[in-house]
């Protein structure tokens, strides 16, 4: 996949703002122009400014430093040192899964040295970053490159993976094959052309999950979760609850991951959802998982430090408990 058309901006000089008066659209519309202007590493510094700034959200940084990563790799393929540049993790390790996906397109032309390149990719994190996980983007790029075909991006996940955590790799192919099956184009923030979104009923959204192998059903439930989701937290939450045990816990901690991490920044704190207490413990407990995960995507922001007094708002006492152990981690 070819992001940038190197020819198209030759020569072009474009004014660079400060990160305050940039905004996602302009970012996203330029990012090509950025490029080229100031190099990959200045790109990714100034999205991360933008980002600390306030005028982006998490989901938007994200996005952008996918794009990054696509294009270090295709231009820099041997510079370890930039390839790397995001052992920090920073906006969800979006650049490093865009690097991942674009060594992944090679899949299909040589599949051994593609894989032989991104195992010595995560090994190159992982020594910067100890523990750090691997072949998100692999999954983005193996559902692009075989059409959608579910089993056959599942079971390049496993021969890449081999003897490790084959989960990161899954997660890439759930999160594609969901933006497939929605019509979206996650590359160009645009629709698919041609494809219309499909319109599942809320309480089948997880059957084709649970029709798969119990290895991967997991990763199927938490990308399959954004189905659900309305852009309100307290609708969303009562579909989760339609489903009991863990993906009713999985459901609602991505769907309060998918609010909060929006709204956070504006908010600084969350209200507790109306009618959260009538459901079921896992529910609530999948609530608590969720804002924790999205108080960690703003660990530099002020509001960060009031996160354990946000737990005091649970009306029962083990709820409270839970939450005051998991945000003191």
């Amino acid at each position: 996949m070819c992001i940038i058309a190197l020819t198209v901006f030759v020569g072009v000089r474009i004014k660079v703002q400060s990160h305050q008066q940039v905004s996602y659209e302009t970012l996203h519309a330029n990012l090509n122009k950025y490029i080229l202007n100031v190099g990959i590493a200045n790109t990714f510094k100034r999205v991360l400014q933008v980002f600390d700034g306030g005028s982006i959200d998490v989901n938007k940084c994200h996005s952008l430093m996918h794009q990054i990563g696509h294009a270090a790799y295709e231009f820099h393929p041997g510079n370890w040192d930039l390839l790397t540049l995001d052992a920090t993790q920073v906006c969800m390790n979006g650049y490093v899964h865009g690097v991942e996906a674009q060594m992944a397109m090679q899949w299909q032309i040589n599949p051994e040295d593609s894989a032989s390149i991104l195992r010595n990719y995560c090994s190159r994190l992982q020594k910067k970053k100890p523990g750090m996980t691997c072949y998100h983007g692999a999954g983005h790029a193996f559902v692009q490159s075989y059409n959608a075909n579910i089993a056959q991006a599942l079971g390049l996940c496993d021969e890449l993976t081999g003897q490790s955590d084959p989960t990161d790799c899954y997660s890439g192919v759930f999160s594609e094959y969901r933006n497939y099956l929605s019509g979206y184009d996650g590359d160009n923030e645009a629709p698919i052309a041609g494809r219309e979104p499909i319109a599942i009923r809320p309480e089948h959204v997880f059957d084709e999950c649970f029709s798969l192998a119990d290895q991967y059903q997991v990763e199927c439930v938490r990308q399959f979760s954004s189905f659900l989701y309305t852009g309100e937290l307290a609708p969303s939450i009562s579909a989760c609850a339609h489903f009991e045990g863990w993906p009713a816990k999985t459901c609602t901690h991505i769907i309060t991951v998918s609010y909060a991490s929006v709204h956070l920044p504006i908010m600084h704190l969350i209200p507790l959802p109306e009618g959260l207490m009538n459901f079921s413990e896992e529910v609530r407990k999948g609530y608590i998982d969720g804002i924790f995960e999205a108080y960690s995507m703003y660990k530099n922001f002020p509001f960060y430090k009031d996160r354990l007094s946000w737990c005091d708002s649970f009306p029962i006492a083990h709820d409270k408990e839970y939450c005051k152990n998991f945000f003191s981690i």
